[in-house]
């Protein structure tokens, strides 16, 4: 890691202890440093469901206040805490996204034409994939850990390992086993 990234990320830590403080100046910037980070998460946990939609960008603003909440009731201590903290808001916040949307699409005021389609039953892996994630997480909380950081947020597999202080080899066996742990979790 360059010194840029190192100085990125202690300017992180900073800030997120100065909106832990009570600094809503602070919230905001960690925000902004966060945001294209969010984005690619919110781009992750997003998927059609019945057809539905959700932009990544609308998830991260109804995000907002939901991980401000969530910083306030459980303060994280570093970045790799802050992105944990965001990604479980985030995939809390892409479901009920998804349920309002499918809620107003069955909605027998929309007319006949749609109303023929609400009868389709709905799709709900990725609320069970978030349930499987959780039940990893509870078994397997370090493998679960590189998974999330790596295949859900996007980090590299040298950034997983930098933050959760394992070698680059555990974080690749961790993934791999979480990845046959959710397949066979998803195929039973």
């Amino acid at each position: 890691m360059d010194n840029n990234a190192q100085e990125d990320q202690g300017q992180f830590t900073i800030k997120l202890q100065d909106w832990q403080a009570g600094s809503p100046v602070a919230g905001k910037e960690v925000i902004e440093m966060a945001y294209q980070r969010l984005v690619s998460i919110a781009t992750q946990a997003h998927r059609k469901v019945q057809g539905l939609s959700i932009n990544p960008h609308e998830v991260v603003h109804e995000s907002y206040q939901r991980i401000q909440s969530a910083v306030q009731l459980n303060p994280p201590k570093d970045r790799v805490a802050f992105f944990n903290l965001a990604n479980q808001v985030i995939h809390n916040t892409c479901v009920d996204l998804l349920r309002k949307k499918l809620a107003l699409k069955r909605s027998p005021n929309l007319g006949a034409a749609t109303t023929e389609k609400a009868h389709i039953s709905a799709d709900h892996s990725l609320y069970q994939m978030l349930l499987l994630l959780e039940e990893l997480t509870q078994l397997h909380a370090r493998q679960a850990q590189s998974f999330k950081l790596h295949c859900v947020i996007g980090f590299t597999l040298t950034e997983t390992a930098e933050m959760t202080e394992v070698s680059e080899a555990t974080v690749s066996r961790d993934v791999i086993f979480s990845r046959h742990w959710l397949a066979a979790k998803l195929s039973s």
